[in-house]
C-alpha cells in the first residue's frame, strides 16, 4: 500500500494560485522531459509543469519528471515521487515542489517546497558530496538516510518530523536565502524541529497531537518504525532538565531525556542558547587499527546536537564524518583517522566543547 511508503504532505499558502490544463499527459509529451525520477498519482489530482513550459498537464498515472519541474496536487489530490535508488516524496492535499536537481544516480537531489508538506523516505546512507535536501523558503532539511515529513505552513513557519534517522535542520534567510549553518540543529527519530518566521530554531519530542494526525499516520503505519515515544506525556511546568545521574537510554524518545527543547532555542535577535549539556565519558574501542575500518562508539549526554569531532589533526563534520545514533550514542569509522593517540574533541551547536583527554589509540 502506498501508505507503507514516505509521503508528502503540502499546506497550501495564501494567494497561491495553479494554472491547470484540462488535457492529460500525452506520450509524446513525457518523453520530451528528461527521465530521472517517477511521478505517480495516488489521489487526483497530481499535476507536472516542466522545466521551461508555463503549460500544466494532469498526470492520470504515471509520469516521468526531472530537475527544473514543478509537482502539484489539487485540494484533494496525493502523488508520490520515486527515485531510481528506492527512495520516495510524497505530497500531500494542495501542495507545491519544485526538482531543483535530480541526476541519474540519485545522489544530489535537491527539492523546494513552495507550500504544504513532505514526506520522504531516503533509503541509502549516501557519502562524501551526496546529499538529498527539501528547502522551503525558510529553512533546509538536509539527510544522508533517513523517514521525514516537512511542513512550510500558511504563517512563515517550517516544522521538521523526523520518524527515522537523523535529519539537519537549518534556517535560511527570508530575504537572500542564505543558510545559516552555524544554527544547524540535529534533529533524531521521535523529535520535531521548528523553524519560525523571525529565524528561530527548536528541537522537541513529538507529542501525541503530532503522531496522531492524519498525516504523519497516513505516512507512518502501525507496522512501521515510528517511535512510539512520541506519545510522551505533557511536559510539567517545571522540567527538569536530563543530569549525568539519568541512566543512558538507547531509544532517543526516552522520556528520561529533556522533554523541551533537547539542543535549543535560536532567535535572530535575543541571542543566548539553552539545551541539553555536552558530556563525553566513555569511547569504545579505545584502540583501534585505522586499517580495519574498525565502527568506533562515543557515549555521553547532549551528543545529538554535536557538529565536529576532532581527533588528531582530523575533523569529523556530522554531515559525511560521524553518525549521531541518539543523545547519547555517536559512531564512526577508525579509517578515517590519523595515527598515534590522541584526545577526542567535541564540539556542538550551542558553542560548546567537550574533551576526553588521550582517549583513543589508532594504529596502522
Amino acid at each position: 500500500m502506498v501508505g507503507a511508503l514516505a509521503a508528502v504532505a503540502v499546506i497550501a499558502a495564501g494567494g497561491l494560485f495553479y494554472l491547470r490544463s484540462e488535457q492529460p499527459v500525452s506520450q509524446g509529451q513525457l518523453s520530451a522531459v528528461a527521465t530521472t525520477a517517477t511521478a505517480t498519482t495516488i489521489k487526483k489530482n497530481l499535476s507536472v509543469t516542466p522545466v521551461g513550459s508555463e503549460e500544466t498537464l494532469d498526470i492520470p498515472e504515471t509520469a516521468l519528471v526531472s530537475g527544473g519541474d514543478t509537482l502539484a496536487t489539487s485540494d484533494d489530490g496525493r502523488g508520490i515521487v520515486e527515485m531510481e535508488d528506492g527512495s520516495t516524496v510524497v505530497l500531500d492535499y494542495d501542495s507545491s515542489m519544485v526538482i531543483q536537481n535530480l541526476d541519474a544516480s540519485a545522489t544530489h537531489t535537491g527539492l523546494t517546497l513552495a507550500a504544504g508538506s513532505v514526506w520522504a523516505r531516503v533509503k541509502k546512507v549516501f557519502g562524501q558530496g551526496e546529499y538529498v535536501e527539501i528547502k522551503t523558503k525558510n529553512a533546509v532539511a538536509a539527510v544522508r538516510g533517513t523517514s521525514f515529513g516537512l511542513t512550510y505552513r500558511k504563517d512563515g513557519s517550517s516544522v521538521l518530523l523526523v520518524s527515522e534517522g537523523t535529519v539537519a535542520l537549518t534556517p535560511r534567510d527570508l530575504v537572500t536565502g542564505e543558510e545559516k549553518k552555524n544554527k544547524t540543529l540535529m534533529v533524531s527519530a521521535g523529535r520535531k524541529g521548528v523553524v519560525s518566521p523571525d529565524g528561530a530554531i527548536s528541537v522537541s519530542l513529538m507529542t501525541a497531537a503530532d503522531t496522531s494526525s492524519e498525516w504523519f499516520r497516513y505516512n507512518n503505519p502501525e507496522d512501521s518504525t515510528a517511535p512510539a515515544a512520541s506519545v510522551a506525556p505533557a511536559p510539567s511546568p517545571t522540567p527538569t532538565p536530563a543530569t549525568s545521574q539519568t541512566a543512558p537510554q538507547t531509544s532517543p524518545t526516552a522520556s528520561s531525556e529533556n522533554e523541551g527543547n533537547i539542543c535549543a532555542s535560536f532567535s535572530e535577535t535575543g541571542g543566548g542558547a539553552q539545551g541539553s549539556t555536552l558530556a563525553l565519558s566513555s569511547v569504545s574501542p579505545s584502540s583501534v587499527s585505522r586499517n580495519s575500518g574498525t565502527t568506533v562508539t562515543l557515549t555521553g549526554e547532549g551528543l545529538v546536537c554535536a557538529t565536529t569531532i576532532t581527533i588528531g589533526g582530523t575533523v569529523l563534520n556530522g554531515e559525511t564524518g560521524f553518525v549521531v545514533v541518539n543523545n547519547t550514542n555517536i559512531t564512526f569509522s577508525s579509517s578515517q583517522l590519523p595515527v598515534g593517540t590522541f584526545d577526542i574533541v567535541i564540539a556542538d551547536t550551542l558553542g560548546a566543547r567537550v574533551t576526553l583527554p588521550q582517549a583513543l589509540t589508532i594504529t596502522q
